[in-house]
């Protein structure tokens, strides 16, 4: 199996260039709640033996407003060898799974970016979906341009050289806010409804109580104290944080978070926990962010957030953006219906999506319905 989980890294790595290190391939399939190695893996291997395409399965479970409890498969991304591309491997682990969790699972379900083959023919085939409400806050333009804009390695290096340029003016608030009006021309949902058509690991203050103004001149009480947590201190709150996100989930469809889950999102490599707490010590709010490497383009993926207090919890973005300029991170990415703050990017580009059924359950596709975090779409 060790064998397998290395030529899995390896193929996942050739497929999807900068797919990110081994630390986050255990933690997204080895340690993933509720794995099978022998049942969840689907595969393709050449006459020698080589894996040269592969297709993973996640169970998970789905809980509805009204209270219902399904298990759901979720669909990763299919890999398949550059080389031994054209050959059928795709259909043949599309079908093959897909026909594993009609049979096992309640539901079934991918996440998928706009333009992917794979979303391309899920639409095709009347698959139901709805736009994830991402939003992104751009530390690098250059850098971000690079990745997602062109393949040139002339404009790529060049990025490389202007990104500590471009760090400093996105530091502006004017500037930043002028970026995302013109990104969201370029990357913005045109869809507004979104329907279907490395530390110590003790806990340390960031902010000093009450400091922080937000840019709708929101101001966070007198009292408040923000932390910011890793290893076994973010660990050790988990039980706190697994009570204090329990009054978000009421009355919509969303991913379980039972406290092995919220564990397993807690154990992200390089995972930071921004809690913010009243002057009696409870929780107020929490974020727990991760940095993620992907051959030398950093994201910071926010995982979970909680939004009791929306002033809070923009503070804690604040402090989340702070910190990934401390991590050298070319981009925050977050998934909430709440935008974190005015300079943040709604990309609309990424979607859920399930395929059709006329006597499995109906989940609706009304993204105003449902919770879902990057924790859920990673």
């Amino acid at each position: 199996m060790q064998q397998y989980g290395s030529d899995l890294h390896s193929l996942l790595s050739d497929a999807f260039e900068g797919w990110g290190s081994e630390a986050y391939f255990t933690w997204k399939y080895s340690a993933y709640p509720d794995y099978d190695p022998q049942a969840d893996n689907f595969t393709v291997r050449n006459d020698s033996g080589r894996l040269v395409a592969a297709r993973r399965v996640f169970r998970h479970r789905i809980h509805t407003p009204a209270g219902e409890s399904l298990s759901v498969h979720i669909h990763g991304g299919t890999a398949v060898a550059e080389a031994d591309r054209g050959r059928g491997h795709y259909t043949e682990l599309l079908e093959s799974s897909r026909a594993y969790s009609e049979r096992e699972a309640d539901c079934l379900v991918t996440f998928n970016r706009a333009g992917k083959i794979t979303t391309k023919h899920h639409k095709k085939n009347g698959w139901n979906w709805f736009r994830l409400p991402i939003y992104a806050s751009v530390i690098s333009p250059s850098r971000v341009f690079s990745k997602y804009m062109t393949e040139s390695d002339v404009l790529s290096n060049a990025a490389c050289r202007l990104s500590s340029v471009d760090r400093k003016l996105t530091r502006n608030s004017l500037v930043s806010r002028s970026l995302a009006a013109a990104a969201e021309t370029l990357y913005g949902n045109p869809d507004k409804n979104g329907t279907n058509d490395s530390s110590s690991g003790s806990g340390r203050e960031i902010q000093p109580p009450g400091s922080s103004v937000q840019s709708n001149g929101d101001r966070v009480a007198s009292g408040v104290s923000i932390t910011q947590h890793t290893g076994e201190s973010a660990g050790s709150m988990a039980s706190e944080l697994h009570d204090r996100l329990q009054n978000q989930l009421t009355g919509h469809y969303h991913f379980d978070r039972s406290i092995e889950r919220l564990k397993h999102c807690l154990s992200y490599p390089s995972s930071t926990v921004f809690v913010a707490r009243d002057s009696h010590g409870a929780i107020i709010d929490f974020v727990v962010a991760g940095i993620l490497n992907k051959d030398g383009f950093v994201e910071c993926r926010v995982l979970e957030q909680t939004w009791t207090q929306p002033a809070v919890t923009r503070a804690l973005f604040e402090a989340v953006e702070a910190h990934a300029r401390s991590q050298r991170a070319d981009v925050v990415v977050a998934s909430t219906a709440t935008q974190p703050a005015a300079h943040w990017i709604p990309l609309g580009t990424e979607y859920m999506m399930w395929p059709p059924s006329a006597d499995g359950p109906q989940l609706s596709a009304d993204p105003d319905d449902w919770r879902v975090t990057l924790y859920d779409a990673l």
